[in-house]
């Protein structure tokens, strides 16, 4: 779970295992590697010995904007911020703003939809009450999706 992981980096790296045949290619599969970091969702920064795991907690955190990032590198972590990575800090922190943006915007008109719906099927039932809650009251709301079949 994303809990056992948090606060955590691992690598994955991808070996070459010959099961049948030959093959003396030189490829560099000892190159293909990933690395993923799993920084917790309530990341404290103080609360770990992880001098990596701190800064890319502050550079992912979006609560954080670009000059108080850009701040806490040089004073905090004494990473020598040049002219470019301010401005890589600067349009990465903007990407992840217009990210969220986004996901909040389709995550809206996915709900909107879904409540028209339901609203026009209460309305053909003629469940003229059952709108008023379905409106006012989440659970409620919830219940009638299922009741009508409705899924995100």
């Amino acid at each position: 779970t994303s809990e056992k992981r948090q606060n955590s980096i691992e690598k994955y790296s991808m070996n070459k295992e010959m099961m049948f045949g030959q093959n003396d290619d030189d490829y560099k599969y000892d190159l293909l590697s990933a690395i993923i970091v799993n920084v917790g969702k309530f990341h404290d920064n103080e609360d770990t010995d992880s001098r990596m795991l701190n800064v890319l907690s502050i550079l992912v955190d979006s609560n954080i904007d670009a000059s108080k990032k850009i701040h806490m590198l040089k004073d905090k972590y004494d990473v020598p911020v040049t002219h470019e990575i301010e401005k890589e800090v600067t349009t990465m922190t903007s990407y992840t703003a217009n990210i969220i943006a986004k996901g909040e915007a389709i995550g809206e008109a996915i709900g909107e939809a879904k409540l028209g719906k339901l609203i026009a099927l209460l309305a053909e039932a003629n469940r003229n009450e059952d709108i008023i809650k379905a409106s006012t009251d989440d659970k409620e709301r919830q219940r009638l999706y299922k009741e009508f079949g409705i899924t995100d």
